[in-house]
């Protein structure tokens, strides 16, 4: 696909709940599509969008979501140098984010519409503020999918198999897919709050994984693209629909340890409770960005699959081994 299509993006600013004029130019730009025919568009009353390329008895599956943090620049011009992708606001005169989480799991999303005969995509709103769209999403759309990856990770390694202490693949899809990143230089990680932790604790019933897509200093003015991240990612996604082909069933125990939220505006931190099911204010929590925060360690520990670990000897391993992919994988 051409770049532009990506910077056109970045020109159109979706913050949650306002991501009309992207879906807008997203079915314009599908009318423009030669394979147009073969897609089926279908969007749900909480205006999440399915999209279905050809028939097939499976279909792999990739999923993005349409809302950005940034607050709306005055202006926002798009530049490149040494394929690194920037914003600038000549109103403010100040750099600009680009929403590029999740924009450029979009871009990526398209690239495998236009690619594979068969194939099929979901685009939610709302992501940034708790997931709302995927929380209501239509599980139906996945029961013949594959698997489902998520382009929506920042830098350029990362492959997501865990969040919030909940395994979101299987072992046997872990195992597949693990030469395929070795290749494109990804390594398996532990993840916060995103769509596909929303699919599968909505009992999707397959593998989900969440992959690094090439943006750095998400929801921040300083957000960049490294396009090359972004082409690796492509290829990544590519060579896995080509040769990892099987469906790959997962239920997970859907683990809830304490977390926290934090509010866009303000960072109003509050812990939920497992046990007692509530919401309760805390200063105590480090500031770490926006979204999810977890406590410290903010690295889930694959053994005993909790945030406070620090006795654990795995998680002690990994903290005082300078080649940490070997524990990790």
């Amino acid at each position: 696909m051409n770049i532009e299509i990506l910077k056109d993006m970045y020109r159109i600013h979706s913050p949650s709940g306002n991501e009309d004029i992207l879906k807008l130019y997203l079915y314009n730009l599908l009318d423009t599509y030669d394979f147009n025919d073969d897609i089926r568009v279908d969007e749900d009353k909480h205006g999440n969008m399915y999209l279905t390329k050809g028939k097939s008895i499976n279909y792999p599956c990739f999923v993005a979501h349409l809302d950005q943090v940034q607050f709306k620049p005055g202006s926002i011009s798009i530049y490149t140098e040494n394929n690194i992708i920037f914003g600038f606001d000549y109103t403010a005169k100040s750099s600009v984010g680009l929403g590029a989480d999740d924009k450029n799991g979009i871009f990526i999303c398209l690239e495998m519409l236009e690619t594979f005969s068969e194939c099929k995509v979901a685009f939610f709103v709302e992501e940034e503020i708790g997931c709302i769209g995927s929380m209501r999403a239509k599980i139906k759309f996945f029961q013949d999918c594959r698997w489902i990856i998520q382009p929506d990770r920042k830098g350029n390694e990362d492959v997501v198999m865990n969040i919030n202490g909940t395994d979101i693949c299987s072992n046997d899809f872990r195992k597949d897919i693990t030469p395929i990143m070795i290749e494109f230089k990804y390594r398996r990680s532990a993840g916060l709050m995103t769509d596909v932790e929303e699919l599968v604790k909505n009992k999707v019933g397959i593998s989900c994984i969440n992959v690094s897509c090439g943006y750095y200093s998400p929801h921040t003015d300083s957000e960049t693209t490294d396009i090359n991240d972004v082409l690796n990612c492509i290829a990544f996604c590519k060579k896995i629909t080509e040769t990892v082909t099987g469906i790959y069933k997962h239920q997970p125990v859907i683990k809830n340890p304490l977390y926290a939220w934090s509010s866009l505006k303000g960072f109003n931190q509050q812990r939920y409770n497992d046990k007692t099911g509530e919401w309760t204010d805390t200063l105590e929590l480090p500031q770490l960005g926006h979204g999810i925060h977890t406590p410290t360690p903010d690295i889930i520990c694959s053994r005993c699959k909790t945030f406070n670990c620090t006795k654990c000897k795995l998680y002690n391993e990994y903290y005082n081994n300078e080649s940490n992919e070997e524990l990790l994988f």
